[in-house]
């Protein structure tokens, strides 16, 4: 892993770390939802229109649940297209992708040097899209996890809040070697297996 993703790193690589983000903003700004975010997004506007309540969370730092059409997404390691301060004290933050360049955009709160918006290697987690994440699985009829290998926390966490309220617990992805601990594996790419399980 590069230097430049660890916490530590900062401040001495925050010209570095804007230098790599903006490419990579600019390719997730081009990239279109695949066919399981739009599935997954139609059928949580459908279990939502009829009354229940879905959480979706997502270790994705990209937009492309939102595109498609998902009503709520909490993003555990930040946005692409979030600044915030670069002081850890200062509760400066600007949201959305109205600037070309927010790297040489001040702090809206102090005026300092802001970073972009994502977790470090180091830093903790978002709290919001944690917190959302355990009250929604204290009273969740299953647990859906896609595309994780569920060896790292918090998503691994999650399978004991699952179990706690017998709710079982559902991992898609098509690496034989992800996942211990999921009550069942689906081994499928997303995109196919979306429709078997979302269907609206």
């Amino acid at each position: 892993m590069p230097d430049l993703l660890l916490a530590e790193s900062l401040p001495a690589s925050l010209p570095d770390l804007w230098a790599y983000w903006a490419p990579f903003r600019d390719r997730v700004r081009s990239a279109e939802p695949t066919h399981a975010h739009r599935v997954l997004a139609a059928w949580q506007r459908a279990r939502t229109a009829a009354g229940d309540e879905i959480t979706l969370v997502t270790a994705n730092v990209d937009d492309l649940h939102e595109r498609a059409g998902s009503e709520r997404a909490h993003h555990l390691h930040g946005s692409v297209f979030t600044t915030t301060c670069l002081s850890p004290a200062c509760p400066g933050r600007v949201d959305g992708d109205a600037r070309s360049d927010p790297s040489t955009s001040p702090c809206p709160v102090c005026g300092g040097a802001t970073r972009p918006g994502l977790v470090l290697f180091g830093e903790v987690v978002d709290l919001d899209a944690q917190w959302a994440a355990r009250r929604m699985l204290r009273q969740c009829e299953a647990l859906v996890a896609i595309g994780t290998s569920g060896a790292v926390t918090p998503p691994y966490s999650w399978l004991r809040y699952a179990r706690d309220v017998g709710a079982p617990s559902i991992q898609v992805n098509p690496d034989p070697d992800a996942g211990d601990g999921f009550d069942l594996h689906v081994r499928l790419e997303a995109d196919v297996a979306a429709p078997l399980l979302f269907e609206t």
